[in-house]
């Protein structure tokens, strides 16, 4: 584990990488990053046309999501996890990080917590999505031992991956509506479909992690959310993921209810951990209790269902939902 300072400034930042990795054990494993600050958050999306960055910032006053920029951050994630090999995240050829500041004036310096893991197995294949929909990935995921956690990545800006069995399409077309394209998006070339599906990779992420069963598949369902009518430049939609499979200890079945701060009881399991929901409706927050209980999601269909949390993390982690089971995995 390290902490890694960035020099953040008022609106979306796309990072240099590499600085997470400084300290990464040679070969390959995954990383997990995790910024505590109120007001900030971390999205994967375009490297290459700054007018995607601008059409985020653009977007995110009209989702309500709450009047203050700690409200807002928790549109996007406090925490992703993305595989790497021998200094370099395994990015698809338009992906880069982003740290997303919403802070204002109050901008500075960022804190950034990054754990590592190695991967004891790693595959990676292509899906062919289908367009408009969800494409469950559980019949691709397949790990060697009888206990273990998948970490999957998909290499696109235009796609997503979600945790659990519906499919969120229909639900993110209205959160992201293709009017906005005539009313004040700027990053337009490549058709209706482009930027509204830059804006939901954001929104629901481009990775997940998932623990495993005695047969070496995902023990709660995950997909691949297909955003487009025609993929990238018009070239299809297909699809490549990247599976790194995690050594872990036995998963552990935990109630929640409302409005809950888990910290506590998440951090007794090891010094990172996933936390995945495994049955009811919710999703994870992290931040201040100020910062969630001013938090308004344009839907819960964007809460994270699962999330890697490590125990150095300098903030709390909250259950937003009605009553659930989750399952806590020591990584």
């Amino acid at each position: 584990m390290s902490v890694v300072s960035v020099n953040s400034r008022a609106g979306i930042l796309l990072t240099d990488g590499r600085s997470f990795l400084a300290n990464a054990p040679k070969g390959q494993g995954v990383a997990n990053l995790l910024v505590g600050t109120d007001g900030v958050s971390l999205s994967v999306n375009e490297n290459a046309d700054p007018t995607v960055r601008e059409d985020h910032m653009a977007a995110i006053s009209r989702f309500n999501a709450g009047s203050t920029g700690a409200a807002q951050a928790l549109l996007f994630k406090k925490s992703i996890t993305l595989p790497y090999r021998d200094g370099r995240f395994c990015f698809g050829t338009w992906q880069g990080i982003y740290l997303i500041d919403l802070r204002g004036r109050e901008a500075g310096s960022v804190d950034v917590v990054v754990s590592y893991r190695p991967s004891e197995q790693r595959s990676e294949f292509t899906v062919e999505a289908a367009a408009r929909s969800a494409t469950p990935l559980q019949a691709h995921i397949q790990g060697e031992s009888k206990s273990g956690c998948a970490v999957i990545h998909e290499k696109h800006t235009s796609a997503s991956l979600c945790v659990g069995e519906q499919n969120l399409e229909p639900t993110m077309r209205q959160i992201v509506p293709e009017k906005w394209n005539d009313e004040f998006f700027v990053h337009t070339y490549e058709g209706p479909d482009d930027m509204p599906g830059h804006m939901k990779c954001s929104l629901l992420g481009c990775s997940a992690t998932v623990p495993l069963g005695q047969t070496g598949q995902p023990l709660v369902p995950v997909q691949i959310n297909e955003h487009r009518d025609a993929g990238g430049w018009s070239v299809g939609h297909s699809r490549t993921i990247i599976v790194d499979i995690l050594k872990s200890g036995t998963s552990a079945e935990v109630q929640v209810e409302g409005m809950t701060d888990v910290t506590k009881l998440v951090a007794s399991y090891g010094d990172l951990v996933n936390i995945v929901v495994k049955q009811g409706p919710g999703g994870f927050l992290v931040g201040s209790a100020e910062a969630v209980g001013a938090y308004k999601p344009p839907s819960d269909a964007i809460l994270p269902r699962s999330i890697d949390w490590p125990a150095a993390a300098m903030t709390s982690l909250w259950w937003m939902g009605s009553s659930a089971t989750i399952l806590v995995t020591p990584l």
